[in-house]
């Protein structure tokens, strides 16, 4: 199931695509940031480029070693690297929403994640998020083509494994990606409804987890500190109802300010709406809801044990943001969201 193009909205896409990313590398130029602490601890992998660090897998240590090398270390080069990751990430964005509900839901998709001050902060900051909000995005279009063609199509297999791959080796959260996926299959089926080819699938997946033996190997060499550290980002506390109702409410609210607050609220609601209309919501939306609601429960849920960092559950928006997009554009949810286009203008505009 494939919406079809418009050629009036691909081109508005494309000059808010370009004005974006002409202005992300102009602030970079002009106002050339100094290196965070978290971007200072990765310009230093990238001074001895490896197959593992400590507390992350390898991209980031390689991305700076290798904009270092381009750039001679220029602050610019530097502050470049995730303005280009974050806006590709939005032409993602918007080739999913396409895909899925048309050129106009497209358009909203990505205007209502670009709207959020977490993708603008994403933009100018070189950590492990740009690259891995890159190929969620990627994974996520990649995916519905294959299935769209009835997992036939090699060339959209092979993107979507190298894009988990390369995901992987960005962030160990993106192994979560084809755990999701499957689960999809499993409740919606193949293309058309159809049976699932699943050795066709495990195949693929198996074959994207290839990309983490260097990782592997380095780890076993050194530990397994990498497994260590991922381990104890998990606090293990006993439950506090005063302690737990303050880290909800610190995540809670932490993420409707990244989102934008607006933005937020309607990347939210479409997914509540989702949920309450589950039996008569089709692929598209199912497929949408499955990429977002369980992870971002999974850190709710983890926030009433422990304080979680705001930029975990990052990826799980993409999808909610498509859900919302479609919904206001009038092709999903039913049409009934179109209405609520103007509070939209409103949550972009905040």
């Amino acid at each position: 199931m494939t919406a079809g193009a418009d050629p009036a909205w691909d081109r508005r896409f494309l000059v808010m695509l370009g004005a974006v990313l002409v202005l992300r590398l102009a602030y970079a130029a002009v106002f050339p940031l100094d290196l965070a602490p978290d971007e200072s601890y990765y310009w230093d992998w990238g001074r001895r480029p490896d197959w593992g660090y400590f507390s992350k897998p390898p991209m980031v240590g390689w991305l700076m070693g290798l904009a270092g090398w381009i750039g001679n270390d220029s602050f610019f080069v530097l502050k470049a690297v995730p303005a280009l990751f974050t806006t590709g990430a939005l032409a993602w964005v918007f080739l999913l929403g396409r895909a899925l509900y048309g050129s106009r839901a497209g358009f909203w998709s990505a205007l209502l994640l670009l709207a959020t001050p977490a993708n603008a902060a994403l933009s100018i900051f070189f950590t492990i998020d740009p690259p891995l909000l890159f190929f969620w995005s990627a994974s996520l279009g990649c995916a519905w083509r294959w299935r769209a063609t009835g997992f036939r199509s090699v060339g959209w297999a092979v993107a979507w494994c190298v894009c988990l791959g390369l995901g992987s080796l960005t962030k160990q959260i993106h192994l979560l990606f084809p755990v999701l996926f499957v689960v999809y299959l499993a409740v919606q089926g193949g293309g058309d409804g159809g049976p699932v080819p699943w050795g066709r699938v495990l195949r693929w997946v198996g074959a994207s987890l290839l990309f983490l033996l260097p990782p592997l190997g380095w780890n076993w060499r050194h530990e397994w500190i990498t497994f260590r550290h991922t381990a104890d980002e998990l606090e293990r506390r006993s439950f506090d109802l005063g302690r737990s109702l303050r880290f909800v409410g610190e995540f809670v609210g932490g993420q409707a300010g990244l989102g934008g607050g607006i933005s937020w609220v309607l990347m939210v609601g479409a997914l509540v709406a989702a949920v309450a209309a589950w039996r008569r919501l089709d692929a598209r939306g199912r497929y949408l809801v499955i990429f977002s609601l369980p992870g971002l429960l999974a850190f709710l849920g983890l926030s009433v044990f422990q304080r979680v960092e705001q930029n975990w559950p990052l990826v799980f928006y993409t999808s909610a943001a498509v859900l919302a997009g479609g919904a206001l554009s009038g092709a999903g949810l039913g049409g009934a969201w179109a209405g609520w286009r103007p509070l939209a203008r409103g949550g972009v505009a905040l």
